[in-house]
């Protein structure tokens, strides 16, 4: 994983979409 200098919000929205596209994969783990 690479880290990037980021604000708060701008992580915040890249840890949320990779969640969704985590659960879109694998729905199971997040139900």
């Amino acid at each position: 994983m690479m880290l990037i200098s980021v604000s708060d919000d701008e992580e915040e929205r890249v840890l949320r979409s990779l969640e969704l596209m985590l659960a879109k994969e694998t729905p199971n783990n997040f139900m």
